[in-house]
């Protein structure tokens, strides 16, 4: 880090240096005067002070460059790691739940929308490259107080995981333009996270466009693994519920 500041600072310094001795009355006029240079030093002078304004301009777009492409580096193995975890945490579900592909499933995180005069509560999803797909649910908010809407509503409101196999048997208060966003969707499992004072702070949620059917001796099972993978994924990456 120390390295990366001082070199810096040397480069930020050359144009400075090469300011001052192309400026008027300056080092080159100086040499000029005393006939250590016998040409004219106007063209010097002007080539000097356009090599300042040329090499910060550089080596900074040259630096942003190079950042930016190791932060794609990061973020490309961070998806990565997102994906291995999912796909273990799917292999584990295969396992409980017999005769279904969990790889249907998506993985969605909520977080809550800021709201100045806190009368009203909303959570805002986030689809994650890689672990889910978004279809229409792009812009999709699902308020949680006062009124309880879906899932997440319900486990705002309960604290507590919820499953529901068949969303179209339950009523969730949902706007015409929310049911336009989720159509299809029939199966849902979320799973809250809490801050320190036990407020539910963002969910996770699991859903598939296909019927799955829990088998009762494996839901707690199956609680427990998705609850696992919430707080490995929270830890791991926690700048995904901000």
């Amino acid at each position: 880090m120390l390295t990366k500041v001082i070199r810096i600072l040397f480069i930020s310094t050359i144009p400075a240096v090469m300011a001052f001795i192309s400026r008027e009355n300056g080092l080159i006029d100086s040499w000029h005067n005393k006939k250590i240079i016998t040409f004219d030093p106007t063209n010097l002078k002007m080539t000097l002070i356009l090599i300042s304004i040329l090499i910060p301009s550089v080596f900074f777009t040259i630096y942003a460059e190079y950042n930016k492409s190791k932060l794609d580096k990061v973020v490309k193995r961070r998806i990565k790691l997102l994906q291995y975890i999912t796909t273990v945490l799917r292999f584990a579900l295969d396992d409980k739940l017999k005769n279904v592909n969990a790889s249907t499933l998506n993985v969605r995180i909520w977080t809550q929308q800021q709201n100045v005069w806190r009368t009203k509560a909303y959570f805002n999803i986030k689809n994650i490259e890689g672990l889910s797909i978004v279809g229409n649910t792009d812009g999709l908010k699902l308020q949680v107080k006062p009124k309880i809407q879906g899932v997440i509503g319900q486990c705002y409101a309960k604290k507590d995981v919820v499953l529901d196999e068949d969303l179209s048997s339950t009523d969730y208060k949902l706007t015409q333009s929310q049911k336009n966003k989720i159509n299809g969707t029939q199966f849902c499992l979320a799973v809250p996270l809490f801050d320190n004072n036990d407020k539910v702070t963002s969910i996770v949620s699991f859903d598939s466009n296909f019927k799955i059917s829990v088998p009762k001796n494996q839901e707690s099972d199956i609680i427990n693994l998705t609850k696992t993978y919430c707080q490995t994924l929270y830890e791991s990456c926690p700048d995904l519920f901000k």
